[in-house]
């Protein structure tokens, strides 16, 4: 009897290796596809178990079916509140007020897709997900803005307000001074948005108001007021510093006469200043200046023949 041995050839461990992992993904897949398949099949037509929508509990319901108890169950475009506040001001009002709709069937209808779209492994996430720790669908919603624009128009009626300036003016001697205002102003594109964000929770909840201030250049004129009323506390004395007797004044102009010589003005830097106009001031001082202008006289001398001296001419010692 003839033996005949061969060697031993190992077989190279990489490709196994290869081969375990290439067996084990297509068993993986086909394992997930059946389970896919099968979950799908087995609620054909039905909502998979753990879907809810707003809190409704839809499971292995058919999309009209749960559309039907949406409708019943979920009331709070109607019953809901949602709170407008400003200051001390706030307006309550519905969703329904504001534009919302709520729409049932197709709130049903993503609830019946979650788990069957995604591909294959968002189909088989959502299934695990909604069968093991539950899945809330938001509810699919209609928000009218055109509807929700009138009713915030309405608040702003009464928020808005323009920016006023402050002014000052003199009747008579009497100073009416009036303070600046604020202005106001409700964005209502910007509240829109907080309030489609609010509707979209379809829950009870205040939205802020987006209120914008504008503010004027001038709000206080009260310091101007006071020393505008300081000036005519009493009448305007003009006179000659070290007047001599010949010398013309004093001038006094009464109360009203001051002023008629007040202006009120803007400054550069957006300011008030209150003080004599050049015209009022130039409209006394032109007389007064005729008055006390003088023009100079040159000393003129004569030789006294009793005293062999220079005299002054009495004529030439005022000039």
């Amino acid at each position: 009897m003839t033996t005949i041995s061969y060697p031993y050839q190992k077989t190279p461990v990489l490709p196994q290796i290869v081969a375990a992992l290439l067996s084990g993904v297509v068993l993986f897949l086909a394992l997930m596809i059946m389970w896919t398949l099968g979950f799908q099949l087995l609620y054909a037509g039905r909502i998979f178990p753990g879907v809810s929508v707003a809190g409704v509990d839809v499971s292995g319901l058919t999309p009209s079916d749960a559309a039907v108890k949406l409708n019943q169950t979920l009331s709070f475009p109607i019953s809901g509140q949602v709170l407008f506040r400003d200051g001390e001001k706030a307006w309550v009002a519905s969703p329904a007020e504001l534009g919302m709709v709520f729409d049932p069937s197709s709130s049903a209808r993503t609830a019946y897709d979650l788990g069957r779209k995604g591909g294959l492994f968002g189909a088989l996430s959502g299934q695990v997900r909604a069968a093991g720790v539950g899945m809330e669908v938001p509810p699919a919603i209609i928000f009218d803005q055109r509807v929700a624009f009138q009713y915030l128009n309405q608040i702003a009626t009464q928020i808005n307000q323009p920016v006023t300036e402050a002014s000052l003016v003199l009747e008579g001697t009497n100073v009416v001074a009036a303070p600046g205002q604020t202005g106001r102003e409700l964005k209502m594109d910007a509240t829109l948005i907080y309030l489609g964000a609010q509707l979209q929770t379809f829950s009870d909840g205040e939205v802020p108001l987006v209120v914008q201030e504008l503010q004027p250049q001038i709000l206080d004129v009260g310091p101007q007021a006071d020393a505008a009323r300081q000036i005519l506390s009493q009448p305007l004395k003009l006179e000659i510093p070290n007047a001599g007797p010949n010398d013309p004044g004093p001038y006094i102009y009464n109360e009203q006469v001051v002023a008629n010589l007040l202006g009120v003005q803007r400054t550069s830097d957006a300011g008030v200043q209150v003080g004599l106009t050049q015209t009022g001031l130039r409209d006394i001082l032109v007389p007064v200046k005729n008055q006390v202008d003088r023009q100079p006289v040159n000393a003129k001398f004569i030789f006294n023949d009793d005293t062999r001296q220079l005299d002054l001419l009495e004529d030439s010692k005022v000039g």
